[in-house]
């Protein structure tokens, strides 16, 4: 059921423009992305003797650790010429 995932560390870079409701100052963190076929797909995962060694190494580095699911509503690019 896993398609593929993105690990994202935080630069420090905060856009005045983009943000909504003004740039609030934020602690470093990471953001892991995956994607799966289905949320239970998702879940079965975490019954995995590998994918737990790898998540325990990862919850290491961890002050405290947030796991949200996304529904898509938007894929995109630029647009063509």
């Amino acid at each position: 059921g896993f398609v593929g995932g993105q690990v994202f560390r935080f630069s420090g870079f905060a856009s005045e423009e983009g943000s909504l409701g003004g740039v609030k100052p934020a602690d470093a963190h990471m953001a892991i992305v995956t994607y799966w076929r289905s949320f239970e797909e998702h879940e079965r995962s975490h019954a995995d003797k590998v994918f737990r060694d790898k998540f325990s190494a990862l919850a290491s580095l961890c002050t405290e650790s947030l796991e949200l699911g996304y529904d898509m509503l938007w894929q995109g690019g630029p647009d063509a010429p």
